[in-house]
């Protein structure tokens, strides 16, 4: 399937490694010209480079904190200059504290709400003008399963997904005239860096394995495993996609059968 994504541009946040690096990846191989941010320079200049000779795309990497608002709006401009325009952008920059919503001090779930609420609407607000003055694009949220199905351990990340799924929803309803797309991307368990830290936490704190552990979780997930960072990539692809020029306002979710409400 031609997704006809070739010669657009896109902005992908905390592409440094895990989904948001698989999806810049991902985005080049369409022949997309690709700007990505993250906080550390090294990680995100090794991420450039590995994604620049896989794909002979242009790959701009720009040091940025979506935590500091003069940082976004910088990554935004700056990106727009080297890429000449923006169509797409993926906000994933962003994670939460683990732990029971009780026993967390305040600061965790400022700093959560602070980088990737904010920071996902710190991005929008900056890239939205730059849209509207070309005649749409779409806007792809990142928004964990937690904010549809909130466990006792994820209190922050619960909390601050379920802000980005309501603000998708309300952006999508005030740019949709403009032609700007936005959507929620609601990944189950995937299987990142990230993940593998969790759940390497979980085995010394339990007396298991990794193994034992991973091999737990995914008992849980009705096709019997994580989700890979390609697939979310390619989910990400079709909703920027003119395949899905009917979709705005709402949350995909992208599991494997995780989640457990019918709606």
């Amino acid at each position: 399937m031609d997704l006809g994504l070739k010669g657009k541009a896109a902005l992908v946040t905390g592409a440094s490694k895990g989904i948001g690096k698989e999806v810049a990846l991902a985005l080049a191989r369409e022949g997309v010209s690709v700007a990505i941010c993250a906080r550390n320079g090294e990680e995100l200049e090794r991420a450039a480079t590995e994604v620049r000779e896989a794909t002979g795309a242009l790959v701009v990497p720009i040091v940025a904190d979506m935590g500091n608002a003069a940082d976004v709006q910088r990554f935004v401009d700056e990106a727009a200059r080297a890429l000449g325009r923006i169509d797409i952008l993926v906000n994933n920059a962003g994670a939460a504290r683990p732990g029971f919503v009780l026993d967390l001090p305040d600061d965790a779930f400022v700093d959560a709400v602070n980088v990737k609420l904010l920071g996902y609407i710190r991005c929008a607000r900056a890239v939205v003008p730059y849209m509207r003055r070309q005649g749409g694009g779409c806007i792809v949220m990142i928004a964990g399963g937690a904010g549809r199905q909130p466990g006792v351990s994820m209190a922050p990340a619960g909390i601050v997904n379920a802000g980005v799924i309501n603000f998708t929803k309300a952006l999508a309803d005030a740019v949709g005239r403009d032609n700007i797309r936005v959507v929620a991307l609601s990944p189950g368990f995937v299987w990142t860096e990230r993940a593998r830290f969790i759940h390497e936490k979980m085995s010394q704190e339990q007396g298991s394995t990794l193994e034992e552990v991973v091999r737990r979780t995914a008992a849980n997930i009705p096709l019997g495993r994580f989700g890979e960072t390609s697939e979310i990539a390619a989910t990400v692809l079709f909703l920027a996609s003119d395949h899905a020029r009917y979709i705005t306002g709402t949350t995909i979710v992208v599991d494997g059968g995780m989640s457990r409400a019918a709606l």
